[in-house]
């Protein structure tokens, strides 16, 4: 372990830092030089006590386990749980803010070897409502643990196939209704061939380039040509003014994909 470690001035303005007492900040500053090279830390209040704050005598042994508590709920580090039951906690941002050196320090004693069992309260206190966002602000997590899922509960759409809330609203932006059902029942058909078919997200298979977009594109322009409206089975007049244009716009841009020169009607 180094004998110091860096302390950024954007600390100053930190939303996070601020909401911790004096106390809780001045342990959490001066932890930062204990830190291992993965980002661990243990913080068993006699350990803290005798070796980070051994002369400060307006700070109790019995006050250590309060305010590691209150830095953990602000998110600023992560609870772990270890086989032997020493307290750990896990600082997400340590690689980011230090200049990490691996082949100069010992390997970390934690790293791969703990389960960080406290994030949903990280995640609720920045608004993230699902895991997949809190590992996208910390992407580290998935590497160097066995990342505790924040459970977020999903609806069937189809048999096999399922959708958060938030997901679904998203999907609803970007695509019409009868796009939408087209795809879940292709989905849901895929799964039902198999032999073991199982239940998936469906939200991951809409991303750009996937087969089952590039499917729907094909589907689309095979049954519909350039006119927009006679893939969906439903007349012009049917479609409010938004779905006529959503539907629109996404032909042309197909139609602009594939080379077709002729008018979009």
């Amino acid at each position: 372990m180094p004998e110091k470690r860096m302390i950024w001035k954007s600390v100053s303005t930190s939303r996070k830092v601020n909401k911790l007492s004096i106390k809780a900040t001045l342990l959490w500053t001066w932890c930062i030089p204990y830190f291992d090279v993965g980002g661990y830390l243990e913080v068993e209040a006699d350990d803290l006590k005798f070796r980070v704050m051994p002369r400060r005598n307006d700070i109790k042994e019995d006050e250590i386990q309060k305010l590691v508590d209150e830095i953990v709920q602000v998110g600023l580090w992560l609870r772990c749980k270890t086989d032997n039951g020493t307290e750990v906690v896990f600082d997400p941002k340590f690689v980011d803010m230090q200049k990490v050196r691996k082949d100069q320090e010992a390997p970390s004693k934690w790293e791969n070897k703990c389960e960080i069992i406290e994030i949903t309260t990280a995640a609720q206190q920045e608004g993230n409502s699902s895991t997949t966002e809190v590992q996208q602000q910390h992407p580290r997590l998935i590497k160097v643990s066995k990342l505790n899922k924040v459970k977020e509960s999903k609806e069937k759409v189809r048999e096999y196939v399922t959708l958060s809330q938030d997901d679904f609203k998203k999907l609803q932006k970007r695509y019409t209704p009868e796009q939408l059902e087209w795809c879940f029942n292709k989905l849901d058909a895929w799964q039902s061939a198999k032999d073991k078919p199982k239940i998936i997200n469906g939200y991951g298979y809409f991303k750009k380039g996937s087969w089952l977009l590039e499917e729907m594109e094909k589907h689309i322009f095979h049954r519909q040509g350039p006119k927009y409206e006679d893939w969906t089975g439903k007349a012009q007049e049917e479609f409010t003014p938004e779905e006529i244009e959503r539907n629109k716009e996404f032909v042309r841009k197909l139609a602009d994909k594939i080379g077709h020169k002729g008018e979009i009607e």
